[in-house]
C-alpha cells in the first residue's frame, strides 16, 4: 500500500508544489508522518461510530440497566407515587362516610354557691351555701342512611380522580424513561465526538511535525508552520470543548439514573413503534397519558356536578345516643341517671341564600373547562404525535445519507492526498478536505444519535414508553395494589346496602352547552397604526407609584471650597 504523508494548508490562492528531490533527513520524517497519517485514518474511520465508547476498565453498562434503575430509585418518581397513594386515600375518606360515626363526650362538674349574710329591704337574710360535683358521659351513634345520592357520588369523583392521578403517573413515568434514554445517547454521542476530536489533534500535530521539518528544510515557508501551528491550536480548543461536554453529559446521566456511568453499550432498537403515522394516532387515542387524564378529569367534575345538583335534597340518618351522669361527693350510687335514645333524623335543606344555586353554577362551569380540556388535549396529542413521527422518518432517512457523505468524504481526502503528493493539490486542498471528513463524522454521529432520540419520543406520545414495554421482566409497580390495599379499610358488613340505596334516583348531570362568541361575517386584520418614531431610547421613567417604596433621599449637594 502507497504511504500517504499527511501535509498542512498554505495560504488561499498559493499553491505549492512539493520539490521531488528531497534530502534523507526530509524523507525519513515523511515516512514517519505517513505512518502516523494512516494509524489516525484508521481511528477515524465511520467504524469507530459503531465500536463500545468508554474507558475500558468501567463495567459494561447497558440501556436496560440504566431504565431499570432509574425505574426503581428516581427520586421523581417515587414523589409522583408518593402523591398517588395520597390521592387513594381520597376515596376511602369519602367510602367510610357511609358507615356509622361514634362520639364519646365526658365532663366533670364542680360548683360552689355561697350567699353571704344581709338584708334586702330591711329583712335580713341567712347565709347559704351549696356544693354540687358531679361527672357524666355519653355516647353519641350517627349511621347515614340515604343522603340523595351525595356520598355515591361524591365516591365516584374519588375514584375518578385516583384514575386521573395514575395516568399522571404513567406521564411521569414515561417522562423519567424518555429522559434516561436522552441521557444515555448523549453521553454516547459526546464520548464519539470526543473520541473523533483526539484522534484528529493527533493527526494535525503530526502535520505540524512534518511542516516544521519541510520549512528548516526551505520548502515551506514561516506562513505555512504558522498556519500549522494555528490548525493545532484550534483542535486543542475543540477538544477541551468536547471534554467539557461530555462532563456535563456524565453528570446528567448520574442525575436522572443515579449512578455515574461506565462503558455504555451501544442502544438496541426500540419495542413497540406503531409502522404507520395514522396507526401512531389510534394508539395515542386509546394510551396517551394527557389525553386519558383530561377524560378522567372530566368525569370527576360531571359526578361533582350531579353532587351539587343532589346537595339541595333531603338527607335520611339514624342517631342514638346513650348517657350516664351522677355524684362524686358525696358518692352516693342511688343518685345516678342514665339516658338512652334513638332519633330517625330527616332533614330538608329550605333556604340557603343563593349558595346552593351558586355551588351547582361553579360546577358546571367547571365541567364546562375540563370538557373544553379534553379537545385541547386531543389536538397537543395529534400535533406531538404527528410532528414528532415526520421528525423520526427524516431523521432515520439522514442517517445513511451521512453514511455515504462519510464514505465519499474519505475517498476524497486519500485522493487529495495522492494528488498532493504529485503536485496537482495545494495544502489547503488537502486540509479542506481533511475538514469535511471530520465534519461528516460528526454529522453521522449526530444523525444516529437524533433519529434513535426521535423514535423514543413517539413512543412518548403514544403512551408506549413505560419502563415495563422497553425493559423485559421488570418488577413493575402497580398503583391499583396499594389502592386494592385501603380501598376497603375500616368498612362495616352494612356499608353495601347503604351505598345501595344511596345510589338510587340519581339525578342527570345537567351539562350545559359550551358558550361560544358568534361567527364573524368578515374577519379581517385591523387598520395598522402610522409608524412608529424610530427614535431609540436610553432613560425610562424612574418615579415610583405612590406608597410602594421608601421615600428617596435628597441628592446630594457637592462640597464647596472648605471656609478659611
Amino acid at each position: 500500500m502507497r504511504s500517504r504523508q499527511r501535509v498542512h494548508a498554505a495560504p488561499l490562492g498559493v499553491h505549492h508544489r512539493p520539490s521531488r528531490r528531497l534530502s534523507p533527513c526530509l524523507r525519513a520524517a515523511g515516512r514517519k508522518a505517513s505512518q502516523l497519517l494512516g494509524l489516525a485514518l484508521a481511528l477515524i474511520a465511520p467504524s469507530v461510530l459503531a465500536q463500545t465508547i468508554g474507558p475500558p476498565a468501567a463495567p459494561a453498562e447497558t440501556l436496560a440497566e440504566a431504565i431499570a434503575l432509574a425505574y426503581q430509585t428516581n427520586p421523581t418518581l417515587q414523589s409522583q407515587r408518593a402523591q398517588l397513594r395520597a390521592i387513594d386515600e381520597t376515596y376511602v375518606q369519602s367510602r367510610s362516610q357511609f358507615g356509622p360515626t361514634i362520639q364519646l363526650d365526658a365532663n366533670a362538674q364542680y360548683a360552689n354557691d355561697r350567699l353571704t349574710r344581709g338584708e334586702v329591704r330591711g329583712v335580713p337574710v341567712p347565709s347559704s351555701r351549696d356544693r354540687t360535683d358531679s361527672v357524666g358521659a355519653q355516647l353519641v351513634v350517627n349511621q347515614p342512611l340515604y343522603t340523595g345520592g351525595r356520598l355515591t357520588l361524591e365516591t365516584r369523583a374519588a375514584r375518578y380522580r385516583v384514575r386521573a392521578g395514575r395516568e399522571a403517573l404513567r406521564a411521569t413515568e414515561g417522562d423519567i424513561v424518555f429522559r434516561v434514554i436522552q441521557a444515555f445517547v448523549d453521553l454516547r454521542r459526546d464520548l464519539g465526538a470526543l473520541e473523533i476530536r483526539r484522534t484528529n489533534l493527533a493527526a494535525v500535530r503530526s502535520t505540524l511535525d512534518e511542516v516544521r521539518a519541510r520549512t528548516q528544510a526551505g520548502e515551506l515557508t514561516q506562513t505555512d508552520l504558522a498556519q500549522a501551528n494555528a490548525q493545532v491550536a484550534a483542535e486543542e480548543a475543540n477538544v477541551a470543548t468536547a471534554e467539557d461536554q461530555s462532563r456535563a453529559s456524565r453528570i446528567a446521566y448520574a442525575s436522572v439514573v443515579g449512578r455515574n456511568p461506565g462503558t455504555l453499550v451501544p442502544e438496541p432498537p426500540l419495542p413497540n413503534l406503531p409502522a404507520s403515522a395514522q396507526e401512531s394516532w389510534g394508539i395515542a387515542a386509546d394510551n396517551s397519558p394527557e389525553l386519558q387524564q383530561a377524560l378522567y378529569n372530566e368525569q370527576q367534575s360531571r359526578a361533582r356536578l350531579q353532587e351539587a345538583r343532589v346537595s339541595a335534597g333531603p338527607t335520611l340518618s339514624l342517631r342514638g345516643s346513650g348517657g350516664y351522669s351522677t355524684d362524686l361527693d358525696p358518692l352516693n350510687r342511688a343518685n345516678r341517671n342514665r339516658s338512652f335514645a334513638g332519633q330517625l333524623v330527616l332533614s330538608q335543606p329550605l333556604f340557603t341564600s343563593g349558595l346552593t344555586r351558586s355551588v351547582i353554577r361553579q360546577a358546571q362551569e367547571t365541567n364546562t373547562s375540563d370538557r373544553s380540556q379534553i379537545e385541547v388535549s386531543r389536538r397537543a396529542m395529534l400535533q406531538s404525535v404527528t410532528d414528532s413521527w415526520n421528525q423520526m422518518v427524516t431523521l432515520r432517512g439522514n442517517v445513511p445519507r451521512q453514511h455515504r457523505q462519510v464514505e465519499a468524504a474519505s475517498t476524497a481526502f486519500r485522493g487529495m492526498t495522492i494528488e498532493y503528493r504529485a503536485g496537482e493539490r495545494s495544502t489547503l486542498d488537502v486540509l479542506i478536505a481533511e475538514e469535511t471528513l471530520r465534519d461528516a463524522e460528526l454529522a453521522e454521529l449526530s444523525a444516529r444519535h437524533d433519529a434513535y432520540l426521535s423514535a423514543a419520543l413517539v413512543l412518548r406520545y403514544i403512551g408506549r414508553l413505560d419502563a415495563g414495554d422497553i425493559v423485559e421482566a421488570l418488577p413493575r409497580y402497580d398503583p391499583a395494589d396499594h389502592f386494592r390495599e385501603v380501598a376497603n379499610r375500616g368498612a362495616l358488613p352494612w356499608e353495601p346496602l347503604v351505598r345501595l340505596f344511596d345510589g338510587v334516583l340519581l339525578p342527570a348531570a345537567g351539562q350545559q352547552a359550551i358558550p361560544a362568541p358568534p361567527a364573524a361575517n368578515e374577519a379581517r386584520i385591523a387598520p395598522a397604526e402610522p409608524d412608529a418614531s424610530q427614535r431609540t431610547v436610553d432613560e425610562v421613567p424612574v418615579t415610583p407609584v405612590p406608597g410602594t417604596v421608601s421615600p428617596m433621599s435628597p441628592p446630594l449637594r457637592r462640597a464647596g471650597p472648605p471656609s478659611r
